[in-house]
């Protein structure tokens, strides 16, 4: 049971991830955007109560892309932690536990980032697969740990 509970999450993160990359880029700003708005921008405005438009749109601007980059790292840190559980339960030793696993992690985030290439207003990107591996090690480590 445990072992079909582990899959099944994985199954289930893998496919988060898929339907994050899945969403039309406008939409998906969007999204960022309104996170953002919801949370920084509400907290400098209860600071600034003076606060413009601009203001507002200038915060949510600088804060897009460390935003969206930060959610990269924590879906692959979480996918990370999945696979190194599910592959550490095959008893193969530590080193090939954390290599099989990061090759699983940046498989599927090279996987992913072509996967985009066919979305509207969307692109493939290098640096990040670079921040989805980057997440999946710390993942990795952090379960290697335990």
């Amino acid at each position: 049971m445990k072992k079909f509970i582990s899959y099944a999450l994985l199954i289930v993160w893998m496919t988060i991830i898929f339907f994050f990359s899945n969403i039309k880029a406008t939409e998906s700003t969007k999204q960022s955007d309104s996170v953002i708005d919801k949370t920084i921008v509400q907290v400098v405005g209860s600071i600034n109560k003076d606060m413009t438009i601009e203001q507002k749109e200038s915060i949510i601007d600088i804060a897009s892309t460390p935003i969206r980059k930060c959610a990269h790292l924590f879906l692959y840190f979480v996918l990370g932690l999945l696979i190194c559980n599910i592959v550490k339960s095959a008893d193969l030793g530590l080193k090939n536990t954390i290599l099989i696993s990061l090759f699983l992690c940046v498989a599927y985030a090279c996987s992913d980032e072509v996967h985009q290439l066919f979305i509207e207003g969307r692109s493939g990107e290098l640096k990040d697969v670079f921040i989805d591996s980057l997440g999946a090690i710390l993942g990795i480590f952090c379960l290697k740990r335990r």
